[in-house]
């Protein structure tokens, strides 16, 4: 399981438990695929506190930004995150899988 490894290096590299954390996935993931993400996540050992896209977390992190969306092909998702002291905090997220730029004019 991928998230298991990644639990093992996290840990390895801190050198410390680690018990929560924020798990990125694909902007396109379903509702189930998240529930999925969420189970695999307890089976790994860890407290899933929120689940996020990857391009939203990446962007944020690139460009340092505390509100932003991400209006694919086919989804559209909104997180809130606040960035302070290179702590970075998710306020809010949230997305559906059934509306997105292909569905603009």
């Amino acid at each position: 399981m991928v998230l298991m490894k990644m639990h093992e290096i996290v840990e390895a590299y801190l050198g410390s438990t680690v018990k929560n954390a924020i798990v990125t996935v694909p902007a396109y993931f379903n509702n189930s695929q998240h529930q999925a993400t969420k189970d695999a996540s307890v089976i790994a050992g860890l407290n899933t506190m929120r689940i996020i896209t990857e391009y939203s977390m990446t962007t944020a992190i690139a460009r340092r930004i505390s509100s932003f969306f991400d209006l694919g092909g086919g989804t559209f998702g909104v997180s809130l995150v606040t960035i302070e002291e290179g702590i970075f905090e998710v306020k809010a997220t949230t997305r559906d899988t059934h509306l997105g730029g292909e569905d603009f004019d």
